[in-house]
């Protein structure tokens, strides 16, 4: 079988740690400046976008395109990036998008045999022939993101607040150019060193293609929405807390726990954690205030709707936000929204909080919330819509982890509560807080959800 590698070097105003690859590849400044291919066993070729052919060698679109079509095997390191820059940024060229199933990804192959995902690092990790280059990686870096305007700019280009500078000449086009052909090489190198994925393996990587691909819809009116009603809360916070205080800020640490210890109220820090404790201790009520408002205005949670509003493309989804085999046991793992971390939440009503903050209904959240970036941080499920037409339908195995570890521990007392049709965690809370089965409640019972997954 005809096995061809492929790598692409990108510059773009977005920000791809920030914002994940397929929001960076949809962003309109995004380019791609080269594109290596390397039939197994042969030298690399390279293929340079139309905006950066002057002064280097660059194959003709029509060889990459009888290329693509040739080759039985597409193979990338990281493969999911090529495929959202072939679905985005090659049309702009002229580049139909290839045939999937064609795809595998060395980086797959590095994570499930236990090795670090940086090419870099796996072949230092492997010693293989052909190692990354590290002084073109560090010219990548440079060449990849705009530049700030220089002094010259300012002087000589009337429009330069507008305009967007870059670095890179001819020459050092070609040396990235060199850095990504040895790319290829070090990719395939590392990649013939490893067994390929089992074809059930396989498929579930193309299963990750497939979901990343997809995405989620995103409730971007109102996530907007609870996003202006956080920051109209914490201005008034911040200005409550300034009053009540005289700093200019909650976020100056020293400042404040000098001012709660004029007030009574000893702390060595201020973690959500002392906060909590100095919260169920103290009677001075300003030192509550202060307390309550660092509380309120310290929710990370609430900073997933920045993340979410930015992350989303044209279409209003979300893609790319799960890593295949990101855990040692090969669980996905979440990226960029964290979608396998969302607040559980404090109230079941999410759909009328959620139209109180798409009416900038503050006091009416207040009434019933009491503060409203916890309420926010509840809400964030809520955000993930099905598409126009569709409805989402949700499915989980019924106590699998408990289960299966059970059964491969041959523990015939834990089985035998699942044979009886009770509820494990219940029975788990029930000897925790000594009380009856029947007496458990609600908050209990995840208490014993806990113990009997850690504790398996």
């Amino acid at each position: 079988m005809k096995k061809l590698t492929i790598d692409f070097e990108t510059r773009s105003c977005a920000d791809l740690k920030k914002f994940g690859a397929a929001r960076y590849a949809q962003d309109p400044t995004t380019e791609v400046i080269c594109l290596a291919l390397k039939w197994h066993g042969q030298d690399p070729v390279l293929w340079y976008s139309p905006n950066f052919r002057s002064g280097v060698r660059s194959v003709s679109d029509d060889t990459v395109k009888q290329m693509i079509s040739e080759a039985d095997i597409l193979e990338a390191h990281n493969a999911g990036f090529e495929v959202f820059i072939w679905k985005y940024v090659m049309p702009r060229y002229g580049f139909a998008m290839f045939d999937v199933k064609k795809l595998r990804c060395s980086l797959a192959k590095a994570a499930m045999y236990g090795l670090p995902r940086s090419l870099e690092q796996a072949c230092e990790a492997l010693g293989v022939a052909q190692q990354k280059d590290k002084e073109g990686s560090r010219l990548m870096m440079r060449l990849c993101k705009p530049r700030r305007a220089l002094k010259q700019d300012k002087l000589n280009d009337p429009d330069w607040e507008t305009r967007t500078y870059w670095y890179g000449t001819p020459e050092e086009f070609a040396r990235l150019g060199e850095y990504c052909m040895q790319d290829v090489r070090a990719e395939e190198s590392l990649s013939s060193r490893l067994p390929d994925l089992p074809e059930a393996e396989q498929k579930v990587w193309q299963l990750d293609l497939a979901i990343n691909d997809r995405g989620v819809r995103v409730d971007a009116e109102a996530a907007q929405a609870v996003l202006d009603c956080i920051n109209t809360h914490s201005g008034k916070l911040a200005m409550e807390f300034a009053r009540i205080t005289g700093l200019s800020s909650p976020a100056q640490r020293d400042a404040t726990l000098r001012c709660l210890l004029a007030l009574g109220v000893q702390m060595e820090g201020l973690r959500a954690k002392d906060v909590e404790d100095a919260l169920a201790t103290t009677e001075n009520q300003m030192a509550k205030r202060i307390l309550e408002i660092r509380q309120s205005l310290s929710k990370t949670s609430t900073a997933k709707y920045t993340t979410l509003l930015g992350a989303k493309m044209a279409d209003e989804r979300l893609r790319g936000m799960f890593m295949y085999h990101g855990a040692g046991t090969g669980r996905w793992t979440g990226r960029i929204v964290q979608l396998q971390n969302l607040p559980r939440g404090t109230f079941p009503d999410v759909d009328w909080a959620i139209e109180l903050f798409r009416n900038h209904n503050l006091d009416m959240l207040s009434m019933f919330y009491g503060d409203v970036t916890p309420a926010a941080a509840t809400c964030l499920r809520g955000m993930l819509i099905p598409a126009e037409g569709h409805d989402f339908v949700c499915a989980d195995y019924s106590s699998i982890e408990g289960r299966v570890l059970a059964w491969l521990a041959g523990e015939e007392s834990a089985l035998d509560v699942y044979r009886s049709g009770r509820d494990p965690y219940k029975v788990a809370a029930a000897a925790i807080y000594h009380t009856s089965y029947d007496d458990v409640t609600k908050a209990q019972r995840q208490r014993g959800k806990v113990a009997e997954l850690a504790c398996g």
